[in-house]
């Protein structure tokens, strides 16, 4: 083969093309090397990077990861920071505000003061090597277009990245804290009780508690999601044992879900070095794999969804208000710190955060940004606490030989901001489902409520690890599984209620069902399970529905037909199915905002995945609050069906045979610069996107009202066959390269969407590769 021609991919499916291809090597130097590394790139630009040591495996990495994606890693970093605005102008200020009155950047810093051996080894080399390449030219065209240079990377730089995921990830929990504790008060206990997906207990009914409920604002929330919607939920992981897999060897599978971007927040890369041969996809920013596979095991994560952070509504003294009441009858001052925000083209602003003793008043968001601020309301999150990291138990699962060195690393995440589901098989044949990190243990039994402060609620009695008590190791089913649901892992380490909001269990009842009753599970067929459509939650309100519907009787042959689309409907969230179109019509556009009108529940039937817990409660109830008997919920059902179809015939014709749920619920990956004609093309087109919100292909709705555009899906997806030593199966949303212009920038979205996984060698030695890189020492060989 000619150098820098292309091998035609071999195939052994049509669902894992080989990798396979060739060009000529080249010799670069990177500072801090102590020996030559080789970096092979097969022809989706992942890099196999192969050394003699494993802290220049790390620096390398460092190099590689920031040649490809040094834009996004920087505004990544500036995110944890509080330094968006300084080179992205003012519109991002409320997202600086964030990060730095939760206190990112100080937890950041904490969690590194005291790292040592091999994390601080590691996170240094990483960092080295992504500085190595700042220092070079040119830089990514990003930086060009800003006008601005990127500072050095350092090892708290990492820490900040993982730092703000961690309170993305916390919104999961504190967003419904606060706008059912918002509706509570406004409805009263008897109506507001049924929004919660689980009995309130009686202590919540007392008028003081509601009347300062009422007084709840959320420009706090509405100023974060605004600009970054959380990034959590539909993650899924799974498992199982040789016994159940054709192969004969345990099969693992995860896709984990967050904020769709392009490029994706994932990474992909093979690294091999003494004691170290780990393939898979790192988050961007860092150098640890938390997704692929090893020699001897295969992991993937989900979020664990377990209540990390109390909202604590404090009470400021009326004639002082920079005390607040810490106990009966007693005030004591704010601590008051001031920080000043850079923004580009303007002014810099003045940040002025007030805290008590359980935390930020989160006041200092809306006052900068000039909305209406509401009762005081102190944020205690665990991470700005008690801050540490996961790279510990990271690096130990990356290097492990199988299940017993995993869950010897299991307490090592104790200190890491976020809570994780970990799914682990080894090439012996265990499983494992590990619930890792820690969470409050409190005091009392209101811990999914706002706390009072003046009572002396919110009050922690110690941080409970998760990983202490392994959750599932070999259970006899011969599968283990995860969708974010409810597990009682969070709350055996909270000794109460550690996980109050998990997702809606219809994505871990598919996945029990799928795994369970199969035999010969193989990686065609897992491959499959993570692009399903089928909407079990969907399914078990269809018999509702269908009820009401069969005594509709219409003139109208639009509905007429309508309706018979709705009462044959399956369930599953096909892109060509126009009853999926109507039922999310029905349920989300028309059902939810008449139970949680606007003017009586503010906000909240813009947030679907809250609002579906009282939703599917009251439509189930044969009586309850909002209807007297089943005739009048009947009637209600049929008045929100005919509205659906009203908006639907507005949207997409009257012909509803040809309504598809695919030209209401799109998929859009877009550069953050697309807007810039350098990066126009990274405003990839719109796709027609297949799932729901709770099938196993979760594309997490941005509205609660058509368009539903899909905001949130998998960044990867990743199955392995522990029956095959030297191969894994994984794809990208997107692309390996964060430059719009890259042949890598969006090459793997085409097999993305079509639920296609790329064959991936381990053996360094059989990568016939696209490109060679030999990083060498600066000072010369050695």
């Amino acid at each position: 083969m000619t150098a820098g021609s292309r091998a035609r991919p071999a195939r052994d499916s049509e669902l894992h093309p080989d990798l396979v291809s060739s060009d000529v090597p080249e010799t670069r130097s990177v500072a801090g090397l102590t020996r030559p590394v080789r970096v092979l790139r097969d022809r989706l630009g992942i890099p196999h990077l192969v050394a003699e040591r494993r802290v220049d495996v790390y620096r390398a990495l460092g190099w590689v990861m920031a040649g490809d994606r040094l834009w996004q890693m920087d505004l990544l970093r500036r995110l944890g920071a509080g330094r968006v605005a300084e080179v992205l102008g003012a519109l991002f200020l409320p997202l600086d505000a964030i990060a730095r009155t939760i206190g990112c950047p100080a937890a950041a810093r904490k969690a590194a003061e005291h790292l040592e051996g091999e994390v601080a080894d590691t996170l240094a080399a990483f960092a080295d090597g992504v500085s190595a390449r700042i220092a070079e030219t040119p830089l990514p065209p990003e930086f060009e277009l800003l006008g601005y240079r990127p500072e050095p990377w350092t090892v708290v730089d990492a820490f900040l990245i993982e730092y703000f995921v961690g309170f993305a990830l916390a919104m999961e929990s504190l967003e419904p804290k606060l706008f059912l504790a918002r509706a509570l008060g406004q409805l009263g206990f008897e109506r507001g009780s049924w929004l919660y997906p689980r009995p309130l207990p009686p202590a919540a009914a007392d008028a003081e508690r509601l009347a300062a409920y009422r007084g709840l604002e959320p420009a706090f929330f509405e100023a974060l999601t605004a600009l970054a919607p959380p990034p959590a939920g539909g993650s899924n992981a799974w498992a199982v044992a040789p016994r159940r897999a054709a192969g004969g060897g345990a099969l693992v599978a995860g896709d984990p879900h967050l904020l769709h971007t392009a490029p994706s927040p994932w990474y992909l890369v093979h690294l091999v070095a003494p004691d170290l041969d780990v393939a898979g996809a790192a988050y961007v920013g860092g150098p640890l794999v938390q997704v692929g596979r090893n020699r001897r095991g295969a992991w993937s994560v989900t979020n664990l969804t377990a209540d990390n952070a109390d909202l604590v509504v404090e009470r400021l003294h009326p004639e002082d208000p920079e005390r607040y009441a810490c106990d009966p009858g007693e005030w004591a001052p704010l601590a008051v710190r001031e920080e000043t925000i850079a923004v580009r083209g303007d002014e810099p602003a003045r940040l002025v955060v007030r805290a008590t003793r359980n935390g930020p008043l989160l006041d200092a968001v809306a006052t900068l940004t000039g909305a209406v601020a509401g009762v005081p309301v102190a944020l205690r999150w665990k991470p700005a606490i008690a801050p540490g990291h996961s790279a510990a138990g990271w690096l130990a699962v990356n290097r492990s030989r199988g299940l017993d060195d995993v869950l010897a690393a299991a307490t090592a995440f104790d200190g890491a901001p976020f809570e994780s589901n970990l799914v682990y098989g080894d090439a012996d044949g265990h499983l494992a489902h590990l619930a890792l990190g820690a969470v409050p243990r409190r005091r009392g039994e209101l811990g999914l409520l706002p706390a009072l402060g003046w009572r002396g609620e919110g009050v922690w009695e110690g941080i409970g690890s998760l990983g202490a008590t392994p959750w599932r190791v070999d259970p006899p089913e011969g599968a283990v599984w995860t969708a974010n649901e409810r597990t009682g892992a969070a709350d055996q380490a909270a000794g109460g209620d550690g996980q109050p909001f998990g997702e809606h269990p219809a994505r871990a009842r598919r996945l029990r069902g799928a795994l369970l009753e199969g035999s010969a599970h193989t990686v065609e067929a897992f491959a499959r399970l993570q692009v399903d459509d089928l909407d079990l939650a969907a399914r078990a309100n269809l018999p509702l529905l269908q009820e009401a519907l069969t005594g509709w009787e219409t003139t109208d042959p639009v509905e007429a037909t309508a309706r018979e689309l709705l009462l044959a409907w399956d369930g599953r969230a096909a892109v060509d199915s126009g009853g999926a179109a109507l039922y999310y019509v029905f349920f989300y556009a028309e059902w939810v905002p008449a139970l949680f009108p606007e003017d009586r529940c503010p906000g909240l039937a813009h947030r679907w995945r809250i609002a579906t817990w009282g939703a599917e409660s009251v439509l189930h109830a044969p009586r309850s609050p909002w209807f007297s008997d089943p005739a009048a919920r009947a009637a209600a059902i049929r008045t929100c069906t005919a509205r659906a179809v009203a908006r639907l015939r507005t949207l997409a014709g009257d012909d509803p045979t040809a309504w598809r749920w695919g030209d209401l619920h799109r998929v859009r990956f877009a550069h953050a610069l697309s807007f810039a004609p350098r990066f126009a093309a990274g405003a990839l087109p719109a796709f027609p996107a297949r799932g729901s919100p709770f099938s196993l292909d979760q594309e997490r709705f941005g509205a609660a009202e058509p368009p539903f555009g899909a905001v949130v899906g998998a960044g990867v997806r990743m199955v392995t066959d522990l029956a095959d030593p030297d191969h894994f199966h994984i794809t990208l949303s997107t692309g390996q390269s964060g430059d719009p212009a890259s042949p890598h920038f969006a090459d793997q979205m085409p097999y993305w969407l079509a639920g296609k996984l790329f064959r991936v060698t381990l053996d360094a030695a059989r990568v016939e590769v696209e490109t060679e890189i030999i990083l060498a020492p600066a000072s010369g060989l050695v």
